[in-house]
């Protein structure tokens, strides 16, 4: 491997990455570079004769997770294992901040250079969860009174814990944004702005919250695969979807994090996105 060094991008280096050649027309990372180099996340880049080839970052979720991302390598470069170098480096530099619990990434199942990556840096496959969106669910309720929306947070922490933190299951935080579920996802501030729904006989439970990405979503949490054998269901979901669009004015996609496709009715109106897969360290560090 030819010589090289990696230190921390600012703003300031915005030039320096438009000048790698990633063969990507159109890179949102570019887009929000400034976002990218402060606040909750850091961006590191690879140099070898001066030349930035190789990007890669994190972002702290929760004040406890760091997701990686924002791998771009110069393709004059590519094949000489700098990708792998630098995520390591970026690894490791989140696990030595006192207050990061867990490091991961998440990505598209069919991305095999990525996954590649994050296995080679020691990452375990932890979750896959298929994405789908629809504009409108009303034409799948079929007259059931919508679910009684719980109010009481005792009640909201007892479902998360049943569900989520005793199950040792992967929570959907934000849309692409996964992670290993612990009381840190679990706020007072999130429970208060979340709207949680129950069903009239108290063995099911659903909830919702609104998320920005390259459009507004409102994001629907359903720990269960039976969407098609619970009455009320997707009354409920309309009915969120309606009040949520009302509330924002603005249109609002409806969001599933699924396991498999074949868990939604038959006759459905999402749109089927892309798989992705997520990749952490064994265990919270700290937890």
């Amino acid at each position: 491997m030819m010589d090289y060094s990696i230190r921390t991008l600012t703003f300031e280096d915005i030039d320096l990455y438009r000048s790698m050649d990633t063969g990507i027309e159109d890179d949102y990372v570019a887009r929000i570079f400034e976002r990218l180099t402060g606040g909750r996340s850091e961006m590191y880049g690879l140099f070898t004769d001066d030349r930035l080839i190789s990007t890669a970052g994190y972002t702290v979720f929760a004040g406890r997770y760091a997701m990686l991302g924002r791998l771009r390598s110069d393709r004059r470069y590519r094949g000489r294992s700098f990708a792998t170098t630098l995520m390591s480096h970026v690894k490791e530099e989140a696990l030595a901040q006192p207050h990061i619990h867990w490091v991961g990434g998440n990505t598209e199942e069919q991305n095999t250079p990525a996954r590649k990556v994050l296995a080679n840096i020691g990452l375990n496959q932890q979750a896959t969860l298929q994405i789908a969106a629809a504009d409108d669910v009303s034409e799948l309720a079929n007259g059931h009174t919508p679910w009684q929306e719980i109010t009481e947070g005792d009640r909201k922490r007892s479902w998360l814990r049943e569900t989520f933190l005793e199950a040792g299951g992967v929570f959907p935080y934000e849309c692409y944004y996964p992670f290993p579920a612990t009381d840190a996802l679990f706020s007072p501030e999130n429970l208060n702005t979340w709207r949680f729904y129950e069903n009239a006989t108290g063995t099911r439970y659903m909830l919702t919250k609104i998320d920005t990405k390259d459009r507004s979503y409102l994001h629907v949490v359903y720990p269960w695969n039976d969407y098609d054998d619970q009455p009320g269901l997707w009354e409920t979901i309309a009915s969120a979807h309606v009040q949520s669009e009302q509330q924002l004015q603005e249109p609002l996609q409806v969001w599933l994090d699924i396991q498999e496709a074949d868990a939604l009715p038959s006759e459905h109106p999402f749109e089927l996105r892309s798989r992705w897969t997520l990749y952490g360290t064994n265990g919270l560090k700290g937890v």
